[in-house]
């Protein structure tokens, strides 16, 4: 099993990284039928060949995704695609973005 692990520096507020990551969640649940649960500050989700684990704390989001063996072979363009996603949705640590864009292409 691969795995990747990724922490993300952020400016936001917690109350606004939240509903950013929510919103983001809710989106891949309607496209890809993918469930997830949310407890606080943390969101996790088990599908076809992933599990991932999110942690939100201040100043930033953690992600720890587990990859079976049909996602293995792409777990660096799934990386990049996940460290692109976060810099347009969340931002870093010298500010959010000007507008919030979700890239779907790994």
């Amino acid at each position: 099993m691969s795995s990747i692990h990724i922490k993300h520096r952020h400016s936001l507020k917690r109350e606004e990284i939240r509903d950013r990551v929510q919103r983001v969640a809710e989106y891949l649940g309607k496209k890809y039928r993918i469930k997830y649960t949310c407890k606080g500050d943390q969101f996790s989700s088990k599908h076809k060949g992933a599990y991932v684990h999110v942690n939100l704390t201040d100043g930033c989001v953690e992600l720890k995704i587990q990859l079976g063996i049909l996602f293995a072979p792409l777990k660096g363009r799934i990386e990049r695609a996940i460290r692109k996603n976060l810099h347009s949705v969340i931002g870093d640590e010298d500010g959010p973005p000007a507008k919030v864009t979700l890239h779907e292409r790994l």
